[in-house]
This record gives structure tokens, C-alpha cells and sequence, in this order.
């Protein structure tokens, strides 16, 4: 190979010098790191603002406030539950089937159901005030709560949006512009010695606006393509798919969520507050998690979609190991950091034992991690929301056979995460059964 010149080598030097350069400029834009991690840190900084909030009330609140906020966004996570099931879940399963128009009518149908599941939401959890504690709801307080829930909805509907598209650069920009925005709020509410249930409320769903008003364009058209050519959704696909998911999300919901609302009737609102401050804590987990089904659900489909049955168990195995270190490592750093410093529960909710329901909950969340990831893989197919919903129906029964009996005779908090330990398990167990065998090579 023949030599080149000193003087060509020298003037190749500096080109060699500015390419080094600029490789580690490449590797710091968010645009060339892998999309699980720009799909785990959007979620992260959503995950941020339910913390801080949730922390503020908790500290700061005033009377009953933080148990009512607890009993707000389990509402509106069966408001986000419905639309899921309704609309973004079979999306996800389906879209890569879909022309892209088709996908965009679909979301934008989805405007309409957000506005109608808030409306429905406010009122629901206004009539629920008015049995249990017969008490009717203030105009301006079911507005605000109203508003929330139609703003934190269209949010949701937004971000799916972007993870259909994979645009998961532009996702995490407007998650950030959110958190940095919602901090905000929250700290002028604070400095302003306004922290109430409605100040957080507001200053965890105004800053959704931006996100809601960006641009018309809910998918990308691809190059070439006809606006005109499949531009119907494909209703009747979707409904196969929602029809089964609605009543799993639902049971799901009861399942995982109702016991808030047993817990106030029962109970009263000091229970709802020991329970939920030992579970804040987790609320990072939870969201990091539902993060990565966000970016998850269609990965697996498109995988199904292409036969690639060894890769979609490759993933199942490699995510479910992960998700395992990484719950045991945070609850075993949650376990010392609180051992370390107790002062972030407040003296008015008693003394309990803490370090019982911390682990107590971290069991439970790397159950529900483990038995996410492999939902998520069985959800690939239109086949799987049948399994979905009898597994939940299945978990369901099995949390209330342990939980109601003994929560009126032990009256322990830790019997609450436990037997949703145990029904998490129960589920993995049925999904695990219900797993297809891997075909057999031939040859």
C-alpha cells in the first residue's frame, strides 16, 4: 500500500483531528441514543412532577388535601386507562398495518373522547364526595378538576402520538418544557403560601398546553402517500382490540386502584394518607415503567407483525432482567436513604413501620414489572387483549379474596401491598401458561 506524501499527511491531520472532535459532540445529542432511554427519561421527568407534587401536598398541604389528591389521580388514571384501552392501546398494536392518515384520524378522534372521559371523570368523583361524605362539590372546584383532566388527557393523547412515530426527540423536549414549567407552578404556589389541592392540580395540567398546541400534524404522512388512499381508520380492527382491553383496563383499574376508595370508606382519609406516603416513594418506578410500555407495545408489534418470534422472547427475557435490578437496587437505596433520613414522612401521620412497607411495595412493584413486560409481549397480537382481560379478572379476584378479610381483621398497612404482591404473581403465572411455545427449527 503505497505511502502518502509528508506534506498530505500533515494536511490530513487536522481533518483527522476535527472528525475526533466532533464524534463526541454526535454521541451527546440526544438524537443517536437508544429510543428506550429517551422513551425512560421522558417518563422520568412525568414521573418528577407527580413526585414533587404529591411530596409538596404531603408537607405542606393543608387538612385532608393530600388524601383527596390521592383519590384525584386514581380517578384520573382510570380516565387514562379508558383511553387506552379504548383508542391508544389497539393503535399501537395496529398501526403498523394502518396508513399513517388513518392513525392521524384515529388521534384526532381521540380529542373528543379525552374531553368526554374528563367531563365524566369530574363528575363521577363529585358524586362519590356527595354518597360517602354528603357533601356536594363547589362549581369552581369541579371545574378545576374538570380542566385537569381534560388538560392531562389531550397531553397523554399528544405523547402517543410521538411514540407511534417513534419521534422520541421530540417527545422528551416537550417533557422537559412540562416538568420545567410544572416546577414552577408548584414552587409559586409554594413561595405564594397557596399550596392547595387546586393550585396543584392546575400546576400539574396547565403546563400541558404547549404540548397540546403544538402543530395539527398528529402523525407524519409518508413520502408519496395519498391523503385521500385508506384514510378511514379502521374501526372495526380497533374495536376487536378495545372491546376486549376496555373491561381488562377496568378490572385493572379496580384491581390495582379501587382499594384507595374502599380504604377512605372504611378507613377514613388518615389510612388513604399512611398507605399513599409509603408508596410515594415509588412513584418514580411506576411511571419509569409505564414509560417503557409506551415504547415497548410497539416494538413488540411490529416484531409479531414480522414473525420475529425469538427476537420478541429475547426482549422478554432481557427487559425482565433489568427491570428486576433495577426495582431491587432502588428499593434496597430507598431502604438506607430512609433508615437515614425518616424527616419525609410528617409527624401527623403517626408513626408506622416503615421499612415493612418499603419493602413491602418494592416486592410488589418488581412483580408488576416482571408481569408488565410479559403482557406487553402477549399484547402484540390483536389474540392477546382476550388473555389480558381473564388474567386481570383472575388478579382481581385474587387481591379481594386476601385483602378484604384481612384488612378488617389485622388493620396492618403492609397486608395491602402483599396481597397485591401476590396477585401479581398469580397473573404472571397465568400469562407464562398462556405463552405460545417458540416454534421448532427445521434443519
Amino acid at each position: 500500500m503505497p505511502c502518502l506524501p509528508h506534506s498530505a499527511r500533515m494536511r490530513a491531520r487536522p481533518f483527522l483531528a476535527s472528525a475526533h472532535e466532533a464524534l463526541p459532540m454526535r454521541r451527546l445529542s440526544p438524537a443517536t441514543w437508544p429510543k428506550p432511554l429517551l422513551s425512560a427519561l421522558s417518563q422520568g421527568l412525568i414521573s418528577g412532577v407527580s413526585f414533587c407534587s404529591a411530596l409538596a401536598l404531603l408537607h405542606y398541604g393543608q387538612g385532608d388535601d393530600y388524601s383527596v389528591y390521592v383519590l384525584c389521580i386514581n380517578a384520573y388514571l382510570l380516565l387514562s386507562s379508558v383511553l387506552n384501552a379504548l383508542l391508544l392501546q389497539p393503535l399501537a398494536t395496529l398501526s403498523c398495518r394502518m396508513p399513517a392518515v388513518a392513525v392521524r384520524r384515529a388521534l384526532q378522534f381521540g380529542m373528543l373522547c379525552s374531553l368526554l372521559l374528563a367531563l365524566s371523570g369530574a363528575l363521577g368523583l363529585g358524586l362519590y364526595r356527595l354518597i360517602s361524605e354528603a357533601h356536594a362539590t363547589p362549581v369552581q372546584a369541579w371545574g378545576v378538576l374538570a380542566l385537569s383532566y381534560a388538560l392531562l388527557l389531550l397531553r397523554d393523547l399528544r405523547r402517543a402520538a410521538w411514540l407511534l412515530d417513534s419521534q422520541m426527540c421530540s417527545l422528551l423536549k416537550f417533557d422537559a418544557l412540562y416538568c420545567a414549567l410544572a416546577l414552577l407552578l408548584l414552587a409559586w404556589a409554594l413561595w405564594l403560601g397557596q399550596l392547595a389541592l387546586g393550585a396543584v392540580l392546575l400546576a400539574i395540567s396547565l403546563p400541558a398546553l404547549p404540548m397540546i398546541l403544538r402543530g395539527g400534524r398528529w402523525t407524519a404522512l409518508r413520502a408519496g402517500q395519498n391523503p385521500s388512499v385508506g384514510a378511514a381508520p379502521r374501526w372495526r380492527e380497533i374495536w376487536q382490540c378495545a372491546r376486549w382491553a376496555l373491561p381488562g383496563v377496568l378490572v385493572t383499574w379496580v384491581w390495582g386502584s379501587g382499594y384507595w376508595f374502599y380504604l377512605d370508606s372504611t378507613q377514613g382519609k388518615a389510612a388513604v394518607a399512611l398507605l399513599a406516603a409509603s408508596r410515594l416513594l415509588f412513584t418514580p418506578i411506576g411511571l419509569i415503567n409505564t414509560g417503557w410500555g409506551s415504547y415497548a407495545r410497539p416494538v413488540f408489534a411490529r416484531l409479531e407483525h414480522a414473525g420475529a418470534h425469538e427476537r420478541k422472547q429475547l426482549l422478554v427475557r432481557r427487559y425482565s432482567g433489568g427491570a428486576g435490578m433495577l426495582v431491587l437496587l432502588y428499593t434496597l437505596l430507598l431502604s438506607l436513604t430512609l433508615a437515614c433520613w425518616p424527616q419525609w414522612m410528617p409527624a401527623r401521620l403517626g408513626r408506622a413501620p416503615m421499612q415493612t412497607l418499603i419493602w413491602a411495595w418494592g416486592m410488589y412493584y418488581l412483580a408488576q414489572w416482571l408481569r408488565g413486560v410479559r403482557l406487553t409481549s402477549i399484547l402484540a397480537s390483536a389474540a392477546g387483549f382476550r388473555t389480558a382481560f381473564h388474567a386481570s379478572l383472575l388478579a382481581c379476584a385474587l387481591f379481594y379474596v386476601l385483602f378484604l378479610p384481612l384488612s378488617l381483621t389485622l388493620h396492618d398497612p403492609v397486608v395491602c401491598p402483599l396481597a397485591l404482591m401476590i396477585s401479581e404473581i398469580g397473573i404472571y403465572v397465568y400469562l407464562l401458561l398462556k405463552t405460545p411455545p417458540m416454534p421448532v427449527r427445521v434443519g
